[in-house]
């Protein structure tokens, strides 16, 4: 939506040949890439982001995320100022265009990257939009730069290890998250093999997935059966989102924020099996290396090892989320698949409502049984059948037709995935209409007050509703939610019957009501 001649600045044609085909595929990679971080960044003060902005890595990373407008904007602004009205002319001169450019223009605002000052030459007073003097260093940084992987360097180099294998990576990533979901399903909690910091984490009341029952047992909160079926990088996210809350708005706090984020993006740009040394991390991020082993981002052999190997899921986190992951399984690059995994399940749904998953693990048989009925269940097929009862009482659980059908859709066998349509249509439509069967009728709290026993006429009636509706007209609230006057009932929200009752005192009193 812009008209861009000669997008690329005249100091920037003369970059190296990888810095200008990166800056290419960081573009194209764009579309498919959530938000996760960026949704985090949003919170964080100017002084903050420009700490964090002092990394390349964190540059690179930001910089792929943002809409394709807002790069543009930030390519032609990396070396030259520009005045603000000149910028907001390079948008098309179409109102959908338009909007899409202030959106972008937002959108770097709120991160920081994008200023606006007053200058220009010869002194003059012109508003001005020039790009955060971090964030232009930084991203000039990632695009001249020849190192593509972070931690590089003669003092970090590490002898090569033949004791680690790419499947003791893999395995222990899908250990630990397959774990951590047992433990949310299984009723005999104690028997699943689970840290201490990733148990207390669990179950803590701030990430609210579990709560304890009548019989003092703990169970799935309606939070809980949403989380379920979330993909995984969503999932590793939440927790991650709740340790990030859980820093106090110190400054020591602030800065261990930064140091999360700063090593998640830095693993971003890690190569999955190769080693990295625990020594070219700062203090804050060393301490975090066991927190995000727990979570299955990291591999280490021992605790107090070296070195430290990416999973699989920590290098993907940033860059994976629920609305990537079809396109991601139909191009057969699921980096949470391994070689002998259970972890995927690869689902077909069928037109007649029937769901075949190929799995072999127990779990996700647990999974689909939340949304459907599971019929059969083979060493490595489950069959199961979405059925007016299972979708309407998933819903009542809080897991709704959109999350249903996104759990179909992340999970898709390759071949359903790799076509248009991967859920068929009666089936979607017919979902959306077994949740809507459950919104058809809204309860709410009410009081019924009886004023049969006051023998008022129908005409006391209709006057002391009315003095009723003239008090909701004062408060701007109402408080009558039905009326009927040959019945001489009146229902309203609860806690305010007294209004009613003191109305009907003063009618006695002024002799308005004439009781027989």
């Amino acid at each position: 939506g812009m008209r861009m001649r000669g997008l690329l600045p005249s100091r920037l044609q003369g970059l190296l040949p990888w810095a200008r085909q990166d800056a290419a595929a960081m573009a194209a990679m764009a579309a498919a890439r959530p938000k996760l971080g960026l949704e985090t960044l949003f919170t964080h003060t100017t002084a903050s982001l420009d700490r964090l902005y002092t990394s390349r890595w964190v540059c690179r990373a930001v910089f792929a995320q943002l809409s394709g407008t807002a790069r543009a904007v930030i390519m032609r602004l990396l070396y030259v100022d520009c005045a603000e009205a000149t910028v907001r002319k390079w948008a098309a001169d179409t109102e959908e265009a338009r909007r899409a450019f202030e959106d972008a223009l937002g959108a770097l605002k709120a991160l920081r990257v994008l200023r606006v000052v007053v200058g220009g030459e010869d002194g003059g007073r012109v508003a001005m939009m020039t790009l955060s003097p971090s964030f232009r260093l930084g991203l000039s940084a990632a695009l001249t730069s020849a190192c593509q992987v972070p931690w590089q360097g003669p003092e970090y180099k590490l002898q090569a290890d033949h004791e680690t294998t790419m499947n003791d990576i893999v395995s222990h990533m899908h250990d630990c998250w397959n774990n951590v979901l047992r433990f949310l399903v299984e009723e005999d909690k104690a028997a699943v093999p689970l840290s201490d910091s990733m148990r207390a984490l669990v179950e803590s009341e701030r990430v609210d997935l579990l709560k304890k029952n009548d019989k003092n047992k703990m169970e799935l909160t309606q939070k809980g059966y949403e989380f379920m079926l979330k993909g995984v990088y969503m999932q590793v996210w939440e927790f991650i989102t709740v340790y990030l809350d859980t820093l106090s708005g110190s400054e020591s706090g602030i800065e261990e924020r930064e140091q999360v984020l700063d090593f998640l993006y830095h693993l971003s740009y890690c190569r999955v099996g190769d080693a990295y040394h625990r020594n070219a991390l700062t203090g804050a991020q060393r301490s975090l290396l066991l927190k995000f082993k727990d979570l299955g981002l990291v591999y280490m052999r021992k605790k107090k090892s070296k070195r430290f190997y990416p999973t699989p899921l920590g290098v993907h986190l940033m860059a994976g989320g629920d609305g990537a992951a079809a396109a991601v399984a139909a191009a057969g690059e699921d980096p949470m698949a391994g070689e002998g995994s259970t972890k995927d399940m690869r689902i077909i749904v069928q037109t007649n409502l029937k769901v075949i998953a190929y799995t072999t693990s127990r779990l996700h048989a647990s999974m689909l049984g939340m949304f459907s009925e599971v019929h059969m269940r083979l060493p490595n097929m489950v069959l199961a059948e979405l059925t007016r009862r299972s979708v309407k009482k998933a819903v009542s659980i809080g897991v709704n037709a959109e999350r249903i059908k996104n759990f179909l859709v992340s999970h898709a066998h390759p071949v359903v995935a790799a076509k248009d349509v991967i859920i068929p249509e009666n089936v979607s439509d017919q979902i959306d209409l077994w949740e809507g069967e459950s919104k058809r009728v809204k309860f709410d709290a009410a009081v019924l007050v009886n004023l049969r026993s006051e023998s008022l006429t129908e005409a006391d009636f209709s006057v002391l509703v009315a003095d009723v509706r003239k008090v909701e007209e004062a408060e701007g609230n109402r408080i009558m939610l039905w009326t009927s006057a040959v019945k001489q009932l009146i229902v309203v929200h609860p806690g305010r019957e007294g209004v009613v009752q003191q109305l009907l005192e003063q009618h006695r009193n002024d002799n308005v009501v004439v009781l027989h």
